[in-house]
């Protein structure tokens, strides 16, 4: 039987996502809900909150930090999200986290902030850590005497095997040549260069010679290092904290035009609703008061219709000014109460600031020993 066609699997079918909007994808649906797993004990709009307002708590630590990337919708996604204007009873929790996402203004640089904050000053030890370790090891490389006595003995046999030749008797030889040591070989083929060479300080007796990784015992885990690698990551440090500064910048704006205009909208709420002062009112007033036709004089000399517009014509801009005046005295008010996010990114900037200028010094030392 049947059941008029519809048998048990479309009946899961049914309770498993008929009439869902499916604006996503759903393995990445999946992936996104798995991901919010590790913030559980905020609802959707809590997180998003708490994103646009830079984690002022500083909830948002460790491995949680890492994940707030792959949380973020791609164009494609907030477009669909966007145009969706049905109910949110029909969305899978990734699309109702992607919608409050949609209220944070400039969102992805808002994590970048939040990411920067929480990893700047362990980056920023880190790669000062390994210029100081290449520093190091340059160091100890230019003032070993061991190294030294080597590589005259190197240039020594080179030119005792070059002899007559346009190479035999030279000043110096490049570093790439070291690696002939152990290609160059003599002419039965049992002994290479490097043979004879541990050879001969032996024979000196200057064994102590050879053991010349005692002079930089760093250089095996410094040789793991590119100096160009490092000078890049400095390079990306000084770029996040100069997105910190611009987003801060922001914020400030932000907030600063929420609490003008609010200010202002308060104030002509108490204002009554009189409308401005005519200046031609005045001066017809003026004009009727001198040719006044009872023909009886006053104790008070009649008013100037000039001298009454010019006055009015002050006013107005006198009041103008002051609203002007009264807008700019507001935005300097709060510049010094702004939100706890704000004050946590501008606290974070000063310290930062300071750690830059350390691997900034660092990297320049470290630039310097390697040359």
């Amino acid at each position: 039987k049947t059941n008029n066609g519809k048998g048990p699997k479309d009946s899961a079918t049914e309770k498993d996502g008929k009439g869902m909007a499916k604006l996503i994808d759903l393995n990445r649906a999946n992936i996104i809900a798995i991901s919010l797993k590790a913030f559980r004990d905020f609802s959707h709009k809590e997180l998003a909150e708490t994103i646009a307002n830079l984690d002022p708590d500083t909830k948002i630590v460790g491995e949680r930090v890492q994940f707030l990337t792959g949380l973020l919708p791609n164009q494609t996604e907030v477009a669909a999200i966007k145009g969706y204007r049905g109910d949110e009873s029909r969305l899978v929790p990734a699309e109702v986290f992607f919608r409050h996402l949609l209220a944070v203004p400039r969102l992805q640089t808002k994590v970048h902030v939040i990411q920067t904050i929480s990893t700047f000053r362990d980056s920023a030890k880190d790669t000062s850590s390994k210029f100081n370790l290449m520093k190091r090891v340059c160091d100890q490389v230019m003032e070993s005497d061991k190294l030294q006595k080597v590589l005259e003995m190197v240039l020594h046999i080179g030119n005792i095997m070059n002899e007559g030749t346009r190479t035999g008797d030279i000043g110096g030889f490049k570093f790439e040549s070291l690696l002939k040591l152990t290609q160059t070989k003599s002419m039965d083929g049992k002994l290479t260069v490097l043979d004879y060479l541990v050879t001969t300080f032996i024979d000196k007796g200057d064994r102590g010679v050879l053991d010349i990784g005692l002079d930089f015992p760093e250089c095996e885990k410094a040789s793991k290092i590119l100096l160009s690698d490092l000078i890049g990551d400095a390079r990306g440090l000084r770029m996040s904290l100069q997105k910190c500064r611009t987003e801060l910048t922001e914020i400030k704006s932000d907030q600063c035009d929420k609490r003008v205009t609010r200010s202002m909208t308060s104030k002509f709420a108490e204002t009554p609703n009189k409308p401005p002062a005519d200046p031609r009112a005045s001066l017809f007033a003026a004009i009727k008061a001198r040719s006044d036709g009872s023909g009886e004089a006053t104790e008070r000399p009649v008013e100037d219709p000039r001298s009454a517009l010019l006055v009015s014509i002050k006013k107005r801009t006198d009041t103008s000014e002051s609203h002007d005046s009264d807008e700019g005295d507001s935005c300097d008010k709060v510049k010094g109460s702004f939100s706890p996010g704000a004050a946590r990114l501008e606290t974070f900037l000063g310290e930062a600031s300071t750690d830059l200028e350390r691997l900034d010094k660092d990297r320049n030392t470290a630039i310097q020993a390697c040359k």
